[in-house]
């Protein structure tokens, strides 16, 4: 590839990462994070005719001297003067990030918005690859990285808070934040929001609890909570109030595909899975008691186990509680439920109950069903029962909720 190729490709790569970032359609006021994982950065290259990974990184393992001779046939066209004697450490440095602020120069902005943004992308879409669940040994991972990439990399972590701060001096809409102490490590791991293994969880929690697209966040964060473990439930619950962890997780919601994620492990065991969940159904239009049913999302085929029997229905639109089948489960030949854990497993279905303490809480969702959440809400009709002989455990929770009022 000559350099009117290779430049060409440069200006291309920066602007399109630049346009999925910055101009993507978000308000004004909304805060870029940069976050970016191999999949991801083929979509944008195939989007923009720039083909995918291997095309971007050719660019970033450009050898020294070809990574000179792109720079010089950008400063000439953009710039038109020869490179002051000031720039020779960082021209000739074998750092690659040493040598990408060499770009932090007025003459570029007026051609580029961000003309070392492929650096930058490169770096988070590396450091998205870690799997580690804290960030722990997440420094020692990124250097690692490198070194495999560049033989002889020596760190100079410095350039990255250059570049980082200097993307956030020109579009304020980025913030050069930190989760760590640490100065350079903790800029890259607030881009990422999520670790590779907690998209893994995610992923696979979305895919058993087949929600519908439309349901709003927090509704849908209530919901998956419950496929997942104890430090992801309250992630998830943080993203809340976290606009960039929101963000990202929304970002990964939207682009979740449950086709494309069988054929990634088509290997694995991959079941109906689904929950049940109790409810207090209120039959508003007969003089019977209400009485305590049990609902499941399961809505898209009928399955009868041992002494259960879902029915193939319609979700009903519940409020929040929008992904449950409203056709009871029938237990033997009754829709009456007990307040213990059902569950019902074959060798294609895997259906079991959402948490279950000594105390229940129900939250009204229609004008006849109150249904079981883990997560009840001020103001909302509740209703609380209490299994028999777990009275201390119903003190210390009503002491509890005195103390948290306080």
């Amino acid at each position: 590839m000559n350099n009117s190729e290779l430049k060409q490709k440069f200006i291309s790569w920066n602007k399109a990462l630049f346009s999925y970032f910055f101009n993507n359609g978000d308000s004004e006021e909304d805060e870029v994070s940069l976050y970016i994982d191999k999949e991801k950065l083929e979509e944008i290259g195939s989007a923009n005719g720039l083909g995918g990974y291997d095309e971007f990184m050719s660019l970033i393992m450009l050898p020294v001297n070809e990574r000179q001779a792109l720079y010089s046939t950008l400063r000439q066209q953009f710039i038109g003067t020869p490179r002051p004697q000031s720039l020779n450490s960082i021209y000739n440095s074998t750092n690659l990030f040493d040598f990408a602020t060499i770009f932090i120069n007025e003459g570029f902005y007026n051609y580029l918005d961000c003309p070392f943004l492929i650096y930058i992308v490169f770096i988070i879409m590396m450091a998205s690859e870690c799997g580690r669940e804290s960030r722990k040994g997440f420094g020692k991972y990124i250097t690692e990285q490198l070194r495999a990439h560049f033989p002889g990399h020596t760190d100079r972590r410095e350039a990255w808070e250059d570049l980082f701060n200097e993307l956030a001096k020109r579009h304020p809409r980025f913030c050069a934040r930190k989760l760590t102490k640490h100065p350079y490590v903790g800029l890259i791991y607030y881009q990422l929001g999520l670790t590779k293994s907690q998209v893994n969880i995610l992923e696979k929690a979305m895919y058993n609890a087949d929600l519908s697209e439309d349901l709003p966040y927090n509704n849908w964060v209530d919901c998956v909570v419950d496929y997942v473990d104890a430090p992801m439930r309250a992630l998830l619950q943080r993203s809340k109030r976290d606009e960039i962890l929101r963000r990202r997780i929304s970002d990964l919601r939207e682009h979740f595909d449950p086709s494309l994620y069988e054929q990634k492990h088509q290997d694995e065991e991959i079941l109906s899975k689904g929950h049940f969940a109790l409810a207090v159904y209120e039959d508003n239009y007969s003089e019977e008691e209400d009485r305590l049913v049990l609902l499941t999302n399961i809505n898209n085929k009928t399955i009868s186990h041992d002494n259960l029997k879902i029915t193939k229905g319609t979700l009903d639109r519940l409020g929040e509680y929008a992904e449950y089948n409203v056709n009871h489960v029938l237990i033997g030949e009754s829709d009456k439920a007990q307040m213990k854990k059902y569950s019902l497993r074959n060798g294609e279905n895997r259906v079991t109950s959402i948490n279950l303490g000594s105390i229940v809480t129900f939250s009204r969702c229609s004008n006849n069903y109150l249904i079981q959440t883990n997560y009840p809400q001020k103001g909302k009709d509740t209703y609380i029962l209490v299994k028999s002989g777990h009275e201390v455990e119903w003190n210390e929770w009503l002491a509890n909720g005195r103390r948290n009022e306080r």
